[in-house]
């Protein structure tokens, strides 16, 4: 392998005289419109559609080798030679120097992604490329020759010197800014960070964004450091930080642009050392997965689908695809010592099943003799279990009631329980029928959740699960999170996910006095369930939501009942709370009426 001041040596040559061949991006048809993979989307649903339907990077644009006939550098146009001698030309922009191609071609194979138009062609071509010419390729220091120096961006960026530059920009290191920006105050456009602790080059942000620029960890200034957005496109794994492509970065912190690059080539040297004297010592160690590694968690399948979400590790994802198999459980049972996997084996007794077994397929039909069992039977006892069923059936004036006849449920039930059940029964419709009440008000008040309850630090208002809750789910979820369709208010309003706790964070802005807004709920039998409710800008009114309960109440009677008598003398604690609520809240009084 070439050492890396051999292949420092080839990239300033072909910095300084220019490389025949090159790479082009097209897209992944002939017929397909070309959109760059540097470019952002321009609009909510070409958003969605590349970077939550997983329309992007390898599955929007591909790169094609080409030779490189000419520059025109009034026009921004390149002459390149394609396959079978054509002669075509492109935007510059969308030619990559062959060194970078090779370094997506080889991050793009670790990623495992299943892309279709990265053929065998195309690695048996980088194959060759890392054994002979190109063998040693070192991502640092294409990093610290070429980018070092050059900030691969977006389609229209601006720099100090209003000067636009098109996915390229050059200069980082001709001046540096005297002022930290991150420490300025807030303008207008803008956003307060904390730091930027993190860089990833573009060929890895292909693949794990989709979208081919220079990105940045960026740690948010309060009130965004209390976010969870690992569960974004372009979130990272520690609360308030997230990923953002060097577009989104002003021209004023070229400064830490450079900073975090030079950091982020120490990094990568370091590993590389560490590699090469784990494999000269005869193998390498296992590395320990860490949370605050700078390296991303992946965010989609090799297929390029999303992740599928754990049920209980919320932060984790599965590329998890089972093979087709068939509904017979017969089909492939083991029948020999050699058809069991490695570390197990039959159990003895019974022992190997035969061909013609079916004691593994519990869904077929039992045989009759699998549901006798002959040897047990006594003719004596039988009788004479029959006899004390038949005599204790008689006894009906007594105290006793055979059920069962109708439904097959077989019992005996005393007179005793018999006279208790009207009385049971009445309670039963009564108990309902006031928890249909109080379902109906906690449903209407959060159509009306005061804005000025959500910012009150002394009161606390969580999602009323039981209100929105089917009687199959009726336990607490263990994930609450806003809906993609509510996604527009996270700027003001956050879910705690553990509770779903509702916490107010900036004052909202927005000229609606009335927001509508939906928290998902996940349960642990991966159902989904959603609590739609509606914040408004008007004063708390929920007083005469609890005088219909306590009228509703007081209109339930059952008379000579011992079980209502208790149950209202347990409601009397409930009762009062909702009669004088603390504080006149709006939490506390949600909480008293879900108790």
């Amino acid at each position: 392998p070439l050492s890396p001041s051999t292949f420092k040596s080839r990239v300033d040559l072909m910095a300084t005289n220019g490389s025949s061949d090159v790479w082009v991006w097209d897209p992944l048809s002939e017929t397909a419109d070309f959109v760059h993979p540097g470019e952002l989307p321009n609009d909510r649903q070409v958003a969605k559609t590349r970077l939550i339907n997983g329309v992007s990077g390898p599955f929007l644009a591909k790169i094609t080798p080409v030779i490189l006939a000419g520059y025109n550098q009034g026009q921004g146009i390149a002459t390149v030679e394609r396959d079978g001698g054509r002669m075509e030309e492109v935007p510059k922009s969308r030619v990559l120097p062959w060194c970078e191609g090779l370094l997506m071609l080889q991050a793009l194979r670790a990623s495992r992604l299943e892309v279709q138009w990265f053929t065998r062609n195309l690695e048996h071509l980088l194959n060759v490329q890392l054994s002979t010419k190109m063998s040693g390729l070192c991502a640092h220091v294409y990093v610290q020759e070429r980018l070092l120096n050059e900030a691969v961006t977006g389609a229209r960026y601006q720099d100090m010197n209003r000067v636009t530059h098109n996915f390229r920009r050059r200069g980082l290191l001709q001046k540096e800014n005297p002022k930290d920006p991150a420490t300025q105050e807030e303008v207008l456009g803008f956003w307060k960070i904390e730091k930027i602790a993190g860089y990833m080059p573009p060929w890895e942000a292909y693949h794990e964004f989709g979208i081919y620029q220079d990105f940045y960890l960026i740690h948010w200034e309060h009130p965004f450091s209390d976010v969870d957005y690992s569960r974004t496109e372009n979130g990272f794994c520690t609360l308030g930080a997230t990923w953002e492509p060097d577009e989104c970065l002003p021209p004023q912190l070229d400064r830490i642009r450079l900073r975090e690059k030079k950091s982020w080539i120490e990094r990568r040297k370091d590993a590389e050392v560490r590699m090469v004297l784990e494999a000269k010592n005869g193998g390498r160690k296992r590395q320990r997965v860490s949370c605050h590694a700078q390296t991303p968690v992946a965010k989609f399948c090799r297929r390029g689908q999303p992740l599928l979400r754990d049920l209980f590790r919320f932060k984790v994802g599965h590329d998890f695809h089972p093979e087709e198999v068939e509904d017979n459980i017969r089909t492939g049972w083991p029948l020999n010592a050699h058809e069991y996997p490695e570390g197990y084996g039959v159990a003895a007794p019974p022992g190997f099943c035969r061909k013609r077994c079916n004691c593994m397929d519990d869904g077929r039909v039992q045989d009759r003799w699998e549901m006798e069992k002959p040897w047990l039977e006594e003719p004596a006892r039988s009788r004479a279990v029959d006899t004390v069923i038949h005599n204790l059936s008689n006894q009906l004036p007594a105290f006793v009631r055979r059920r069962g006849q109708v439904t097959n449920l077989h019992r005996f039930e005393t007179i005793q329980t018999l006279a208790y059940t009207t009385s049971r029964t009445m309670v039963n419709s009564m108990v309902r029928s006031m928890a249909e009440e109080v379902k109906t008000q906690i449903q209407e008040a959060m159509q009306e959740l005061p804005m000025q309850a959500l910012f009150d630090r002394s009161d606390e208002v969580r999602i009323p699960m039981p209100a929105f809750q089917d009687l199959e789910n009726d336990y607490c979820p263990l994930l609450f999170f806003l809906s993609p369709a509510s996604a527009k208010h996270g700027h003001w309003l956050s879910v705690r996910p553990t509770d779903g706790l509702l916490i107010g964070k900036v004052e909202d802005a927005g000229e609606d006095e009335t927001r509508q807004l939906i928290v998902e709920v996940l349960y642990p039998e991966a159902k989904k369930g959603s609590v739609q409710f509606t914040v408004k800008d008007a004063p708390p009114h929920w007083e005469h939501r609890t005088n219909k309960v306590i009228a509703r109440v007081n209109e339930l009677r059952v008379p000579n009942c011992p079980l209502w008598e208790n149950f209202r003398a347990i409601l009397e604690q409930p009762l009062n709370d909702l009669r004088r609520p603390k504080g006149n809240q709006f939490g506390k009084w949600l909480q008293s009426m879900e108790t």
